[in-house]
């Protein structure tokens, strides 16, 4: 072993430990191998050998090891690596106490990733007890990164709490941002330790948070995150410091927009009074057009007709009686996930963004067709609840307000807002007694949207557990190893890649197998004549996969997997593969392996989550819509009831009832039993054109 400036120039060799699943594990073994093989404890040793025999021993304890070390070897290094730790805290004191706390430091910072590193290592040797507060100050002054660091260790902050929390406020330029971090934002890698001081207040965080984003440096991602500051965080902002951090993020968004970085897409919806098909689609480069037929919606212009076109014409729900708008965050763009996001951020993808526009332009153009006709949305809502489910779901006590035409819109959203919390709370009472105790309903709160019942037992399934996730990681993911090792040009996941060509399982190159042997143990896939094909439990583990939740009276009875390979039609030399919904008998197989778990709910996880988002704070606090909250506690602000903004909350309001409604009368309907008139009209349905330019 030789002294740290022997080894000088070559930091790059030294051992560094990350995690079990670090990729540079092989390098970093070998390192410690030859390391601990060669420790002598009588040698001289300067503070990045300490570091690196400290390295050692957390490498090797953890117990990373290739698959090729035999046990007798590991024990040796095992037995190696404690003598090391040992060894490495003696050398680290003895240079603490001859050369100082400052210079142990600079030589560490020297070696990349080391300065870090020897924080944690001096308070395992109770540096402690050797260094002053004089010597922390002036080694915190020197170089003003060192607060980040020392708040990254667990000692500084109880041995010298005033002069770190001293150092913090002095430096907000500094400290800002890992405590915005801290407190603020959702991490999306391994969890890193933090810890501030205890003498730390909140009127300290509020004045390092206003004096960073008020600086000419502030970043405008952290002065965002800053203004979703989470309420159960430990420090809470003031309001005048919210305030403020507000009015900044606007400006800085204004100044980062204004000469118009960004992705523009374009919704269009459209009422044809000359068009044969239901719905019809032309995309345009980035611009998507929906236009619906008025010959059908004239036709069908009575209040069942008028909720079936919300179901089936403008698809407010999808095939699967999931609300369209849920968000599928396994669908974030891998650039988007790499950003800095609030921890109470409520994950909207562009997918979900665009079916959001295009639900509420379509429900907007609808009910300026029905009022032309007399009707309104508002009135077959209140048709549905006050007549129809007493009349032919033979139910008693379901009824709504819902508001005239002469209502304001900032009225009309208290009141819908109101009226959505109380259908809720009769279903739950249905669902828990069979029926509507009028004097118990007095008594009930709503709890929120996660929290209202199913008539239907097992209505959902589920993933669940480590093999649930490392499978689909391994079929749907354009990251995974299996991916990379046999990517084509016609498929993004590997999925695909089994689905639409010839994979040759021979042909699997060495680093994919491992996956591929791990998809084959697990019955995701199976090999015939060398030829890597998907199973049925693929379509159970892709439903499941795209929405979060699946319903299993969505499943069909028995049919086997299908996928489809279908022309798309604005461009038939294009193949688009379509695979069959998974069959019961798929789902429960599955459940019982253990990777899916049935539940039962009124709304799917994701659909519970999205209408929290834009119903109240429950469940994403300070980033949510929460537009219950917003005119529930008069939080507008404008003077005009009537606003574009009241109009655009009222509708998306409209949408969440009407959601709300859908969903309770399919559960109705299932429950009692009802054969529904599946014969439908001759009708064309939908129609898809794409155009080349823009």
């Amino acid at each position: 072993m030789m002294c740290d400036h022997a080894v000088s120039g070559d930091s790059s060799r030294r051992v560094r430990f990350y995690s079990l699943n670090d990729l540079s594990l092989g390098s970093n073994y070998d390192r410690a191998k030859d390391v601990l093989s060669s420790l002598d404890e009588h040698e001289e040793m300067g503070v990045l050998d300490a570091i690196e025999l400290y390295e050692c021993f957390l490498l090797i304890d953890a117990g990373c090891r290739p698959s090729e070390e035999s046990d007798e070897s590991y024990r040796t290094l095992l037995a190696a690596s404690k003598r090391a730790k040992g060894l490495a805290y003696r050398t680290m004191r003895h240079h603490l106490e001859r050369d100082g706390f400052g210079q142990i430091l600079q030589v560490a910072e020297s070696c990349h990733g080391y300065g870090t590193r020897a924080w944690t290592l001096l308070g395992k040797c109770d540096a402690c007890s050797i260094v002053t507060a004089k010597e922390f100050v002036a080694a915190l002054e020197a170089k003003l990164w060192r607060i980040v660091d020392a708040c990254r260790a667990v000692w500084p902050s109880h041995e010298f709490p005033n002069e770190l929390r001293d150092a913090l406020v002095r430096h907000p330029e500094v400290s800002a941002e890992p405590i915005i971090s801290f407190c603020a934002v959702r991490l999306t890698g391994p969890k890193e330790s933090f810890r501030l001081p205890d003498v730390l207040t909140n009127d300290d965080v509020c004045g390092i948070v206003k004096s960073y984003v008020s600086s000419d440096d502030a970043n405008l991602n952290y002065v965002r995150a800053a203004d979703s500051w989470p309420s159960n965080c430990r420090y809470s902002l003031s309001n005048k410091t919210r305030s403020h951090i507000r009015k900044r993020c606007r400006a800085l968004t204004d100044e980062l927009f204004a000469q118009g970085s960004s992705v523009l897409f374009g919704m269009e919806v459209r009422f044809d009074p000359e068009q044969r098909e239901c719905v019809s689609v032309r995309i345009a480069g980035r611009n998507v057009c929906y236009s619906y037929g008025m010959e059908w919606l004239e036709k069908t212009a009575d209040n069942p007709s008028i909720l079936n076109n919300l179901i089936y014409v403008f698809h407010f729900v999808d095939e699967n009686h999931l609300i369209a708008t849920q968000s599928n965050g396994r669908y974030e763009s891998v650039f988007m996930s790499m950003l800095m996001h609030p921890k109470t951020e409520y994950t909207q993808t562009l997918q979900s963004q665009m079916e959001q526009s295009r639900v509420l332009a379509s429900l907007q153009g609808y009910q300026l067709f029905l009022l032309k006709h007399g009707k309104s949305i508002e009135s077959v809502i209140g048709w549905y609840f006050n007549t129809y489910v007493l009349e032919h779901l033979g139910i008693e006590g379901f009824r709504i307000c819902m508001p005239s035409d002469a209502t304001s819109f900032r009225e009309k959203c208290k009141l819908v807002s109101s009226e959505i919390e109380r259908v809720l709370k009769l279903f739950t009472l249905y669902v828990e007694d069979g029926y509507i105790d009028q004097d118990r309903y007095i008594f009930e709160t709503f709890g929120g949207f996660g929290n209202v019942p199913s008539l239907l037992p097992t209505k959902y399934v589920r993933g669940k557990g480590r093999d649930y996730e490392t499978e689909t990681h391994l079929l749907f993911s354009d990251q995974s190893m299996v991916h990379v090792a046999s990517v084509g040009e016609d498929g993004s996941c590997f999925f695909k890649q089994v689905s639409m060509n010839v994979i040759h399982n021979s042909a699997m190159p060495a680093w994919g197998r491992p996956g591929v042997d791990y998809l084959l143990e697990h019955h995701c896939v199976c090999v015939e004549d060398d030829v890597i094909r998907p199973t049925e439990k693929i379509g159970g583990l892709k439903a499941v996969w795209d929405n979060g939740s699946f319903p299993m009276r969505a499943a069909p009875e028995s049919h086997g997997l299908k996928m489809v390979r279908v022309a798309v039609p604005w461009n038939p030399d294009r193949i688009a593969l379509v695979v069959s919904p998974p069959t019961r008998e798929t789902l429960n197989h599955i459940v019982a392996e253990g990777e899916f778990e049935e539940y039962s709910a009124l709304f799917s996880d994701r659909e519970a989550e999205y209408l929290s988002y834009v119903y109240d704070k429950r469940c994403f606090s300070e980033s949510a819509m929460a537009l219950r909250d917003k005119y529930a506690h008069a939080s507008d602000t404008s003077e005009d009831p009537n606003d574009k903004e009241a109009q655009g909350d009222y509708l998306l309001l409209l949408y969440v009832l009407l959601c709300v409604l859908l969903k309770i009368n399919d559960e109705l309907v299932v429950h009692k039993g009802i054969e529904l008139n599946t014969e439908f009209e001759d009708w064309p349905l939908a129609g898809i054109s794409k155009e080349t330019s823009c």
